[in-house]
């Protein structure tokens, strides 16, 4: 049931109302910043920190980079990994909690 191409209104439908991905919904769960968080205070857990991890979805670009501009991508997703606007984002996140 995989779309042709992105993005689709199959895709859209996947991964906005049901939080899954439309090609391979058994590994894939998409969720928000705010989603986990609620999860984690609803389960006696206190928030101590939610930060994005990985900002790019063209590694090539990265890889073909020099190293100045490796090291200027750098600073910029240091930044943007300890920004709560950017969390969500991220293709993956951290959130570090305590047990309440």
């Amino acid at each position: 049931m995989a779309p042709k191409a992105y993005p689709s209104k199959t895709a859209n439908d996947f991964v906005f109302n049901k939080g899954i991905d439309d090609v391979r919904p058994e590994v894939f769960y998409f969720t928000t910043p705010e989603e986990m968080e609620t999860s984690a205070t609803n389960n006696n857990l206190t928030v101590i920190k939610n930060v994005g991890v990985d900002f790019s979805f063209c590694a090539k670009a990265i890889n073909a980079m020099s190293d100045e501009q490796l090291e200027e991508w750098m600073v910029l997703s240091d930044v943007m990994s300890q920004s709560p606007s950017c969390v969500g984002v991220s293709n993956h996140a951290l959130l570090i909690c305590q047990n309440s």
